[in-house]
Order: C-alpha cells, then structure tokens, then sequence
C-alpha cells in the first residue's frame, strides 16, 4: 500500500517501510497515574516512563480520590460536587459509568482483591461491589472521616476521622467497626488524613495534619506505638514495595519527608513544590509521584537518589489522594489515536500536524509522539497509515 498527499504544507508519503521504522509498539504494559484535577473538574493520564500527559478525561465536578484497581482494568473516582463515583476503563481512558451517591464522596480505596471498593460519604462508608458498579452495602461510621486505608490482605479498613482525631477501623468480614484509636496530640488534635501500610501488614502508618506527626499502629492490638516527627502539616504517605521508607507530602513547606521505618526517624527531605497532596509509589519503587496543588504539577522522584527526576503539569488544583498508579495492559501502540478510542481520525491528523508546526503543545495529543519529545515526519505518517488500514488489534 502507498499514498502521497499534503496536509497543511507538510507532506506525507506512506508505504510498507512503516512497519520497519518502528512505529507499531509491542502490545504489553505500562505504568499510569491518574491525578484528579479538583479545580479543572478532570484526570490527568500519566505516563511516568515518558514524563509527559497521555490523555485528560472529564470525570465530573471536584474529582479528589482515586482508586485503581490492582489488575489495572479500572479506575474509580470520587467526584466531589457531583456526588457520584466515576468508573474508568484503563485501557479505553473511557468513563464508563457514573455512580450516584445520597452524600458528597471524599476518598476512596480498593480492595487488593479488586471485588470491592470502599468509598467515604459523610458519615457512611459505602462499599461498590465492582462486578455490577452498584452500591452493595453502606456501613456507618462517625466523625465525617476524610481518608481511608486498606490493609494489604483487605481484611481492614482505615478511616481517618479529622473530628474526633482518631482512626476508625473496620472488619471487611463483617462491615463492622472493631476499634477506634486516638491518634495526633497536637493542640487541635490530630487531624488524621492518609494512610500508607507495610507490605506484610505488620504496621500501619497515618499522617496527623495538626500535630505534624505520623502516628504508627499496630494492626493486631489497634494501638499507636509511637508517632514519627515530621515537617508541617503532612497530608499524602506512601511507602515503598520493600516497606523501607516511607515519603511524606506536606501542605507547607515544599517538602516530601524521607522516613526509615527501621529507626522510624526522617532521614532527608526532598524539595518539590508548594502545597503537596497525594503521593504512590511505582510496582518497583524506583520512582515516587508527588502532586502538588499549588504547581499544578506532578513531581518524580528518583528513590535512588531522592532527587526529583522529572516535573509533569497537569491540571488545575491536583488532588490525586489514594490508589492513583495503575499498571495498565496495552494493546499494540496506535499512532495518532489522541483519544485511546481505537482510531485515527481526520481531526487527530489535523491536531498532529498543528503540534508539528508549534501551534498546539505536545500534550494535545501525546500519542503521536513515540518518545522523541516533538512530532516529526515519520510519525505523522504512522498516523496517517493507522487513520487508512486501522489501529492494530
């Protein structure tokens, strides 16, 4: 198959040489983050190899929470203003439903074995059954928590109560609440927020806004065993796959926290940006995302050497509190797919060729770039060949 023609002064000749030019990738894996953007009322898709947006999607008003599921077939988030949980398809970047909610959904967790997920609205904690979408069950709980945790087996839930500066504990066997620990003792309590746990799920880590502390529980005995001293008001936590250090986001300050939980003792502090909310960690713990809602951007840092590695904008105001890296499947690259819907239309070439002439930013359709950085003439005519014969299955 051949074809010449011209398209906005650039000129595109397609031919069998496609296919030896590297512009069809393996069908495989990649690693995602999904930032809800509270303000722009959308998520980022980002991919973190690449350091750059892949795809915005409109969730809905305020999204805050995110919870991926750890197949990385979907992804659910809480839409604050809507009060409704939407449902994204990896794969697609599709939303395929919206789930109504009687309260305003705040946070969210998944279970590890993907059947459920467990969201907070006021004072109910509210579990999706993931198979139907639907709200199987609702569970109340007190003091409006505000985040929420799971144990890595899934046999426990953690909510994280500002107002009464504890953390509820619920049995997933029973729905039912089996203790409430104190946490925090600052002058204005604890204001509990985020959760991270060990792999094994011998401890349990939750950071204290008001006291500037990170509190560690013992999940047999649901007792503080001692409070880690931190930086001002720290909001996101996240722990690395071998459980060695902890990464704490705080509101002020510009700073992430770097914890040994041997000593549990902050070793270092890594400077990123103003205002800082969610944190995750990568499937190998080499990097650590950072949003920052005062940036507008999505920090990565390298865990080798705590250092920050790239900065990716992102939209206005990101919250991205939870599960929000996901290791998605992908099918064989599409080049020139902009919306991840399975073809290249004539307006998705047409948005190639206003990035190739500098009137779009690359972000308009990350798709077209195979890692260059810039569109250049070999993958504008990928997408030219994808937009004839189709996206390969």
């Amino acid at each position: 198959m051949a074809c010449k023609w011209a398209l906005g002064g650039l000129s595109v000749v397609c031919g069998s040489a496609l296919l030896a030019a590297g512009l069809y990738g393996a069908a495989g894996a990649v690693e995602l983050a999904y930032v809800t953007n509270f303000e722009s009322n959308e998520v980022s898709v980002v991919d973190i190899s690449r350091s750059r947006v892949r795809t915005v999607i409109e969730t809905g008003q305020h999204p805050m929470g995110v919870a991926a599921l750890r197949d990385g077939s979907r992804v659910y988030v809480t839409n604050f203003d809507d009060a409704t949980v939407a449902v994204i398809e990896a794969a697609t970047a599709r939303v395929l439903t919206r789930i109504p909610f009687e309260n305003r959904p705040r946070a969210i967790a998944a279970a590890p074995s993907g059947d459920r997920v467990f969201v907070v609205a006021l004072d109910t904690l509210a579990v999706i059954d993931t198979r139907t979408n639907t709200v199987a069950e609702r569970i109340a709980v007190h003091g409006g928590p505000e985040g929420i945790g799971v144990l890595p087996d899934g046999s426990r839930v953690y909510l994280a109560s500002r107002v009464d500066s504890s953390v509820i504990v619920v049995d997933t066997a029973s729905n039912a609440i089996i203790a409430t620990i104190p946490v925090g003792h600052g002058p204005d309590g604890g204001g509990p927020l985020s959760f991270a746990a060990q792999p094994d799920g011998s401890r349990v880590y939750v950071t204290n806004r008001f006291s500037d502390t990170v509190s560690v529980i013992d999940p047999e005995d649901n007792v503080v065993l001692t409070d880690i001293a931190v930086r001002h008001n720290p909001t996101g936590i996240a722990i690395l796959p071998d459980g060695s250090r902890l990464y704490v986001a705080h509101l002020f300050g510009g700073a992430v926290s770097v914890v040994d939980t041997a000593t549990n003792q902050e070793v270092g502090a890594i400077a990123v940006g103003e205002r800082l909310t969610g944190v995750g960690t990568v499937q190998d713990g080499s990097r650590v995302l950072v949003a920052s809602a005062e940036n507008n951007t999505l920090s990565i840092i390298d865990t080798r050497t705590n250092a920050v590695a790239a900065v990716v904008p992102v939209g206005a105001n990101p919250v991205a509190y939870g599960q929000f890296i996901a290791t998605v499947a992908q099918p064989r690259d599409c080049v020139g797919d902009c919306d991840a819907d399975g073809r290249v239309l004539v307006d998705e070439l047409l948005t190639g060729v206003r990035i190739a002439l500098a009137e779009l930013p690359l972000a308009a359709c990350a798709a077209l770039d195979r890692g260059n950085g810039r569109i250049t003439i070999e993958e504008l005519t990928g997408a030219v060949h994808h937009a004839l014969v189709g996206c390969p299955q």
